[in-house]
């Protein structure tokens, strides 16, 4: 028999990866939009950080919405298609590339 404290766990499960998705996809907007407006601080997250480069902004917005779609809408045929055509496009693209 399930303990209440199972049932809660359970529940919290299916919203991690809509959490995870909605927060890599804020960031991004976030650095996008101090690259944008001219805020390095925006970008860099910190005084003394390193900023995070447009491209990779893009690629946080790009992935934490198609993470969050997907997870949100899993039945949905499209999505899923969706989000696996842009995570198959920016693998291949020589900008997101990693040396």
């Amino acid at each position: 028999m399930k303990t209440e404290k199972d049932l809660q766990s359970y529940r919290i499960f299916p919203l991690l990866p809509q959490a995870f998705g909605a927060g890599s996809t804020a960031l991004g907007l976030l650095a996008f939009f101090g690259w944008l407006s001219g805020n390095p601080l925006l970008a860099s997250f910190g005084a003394n950080l390193i900023p995070m480069p447009p491209s990779a902004a893009l690629l946080f917005v790009v992935l934490g919405l198609a993470t969050l779609l997907c997870s949100r809408f899993p039945s949905k045929r499209g999505i899923q298609l969706m989000g696996l055509t842009l995570g198959s496009l920016l693998r291949q693209d020589p900008v997101f590339r990693q040396s």
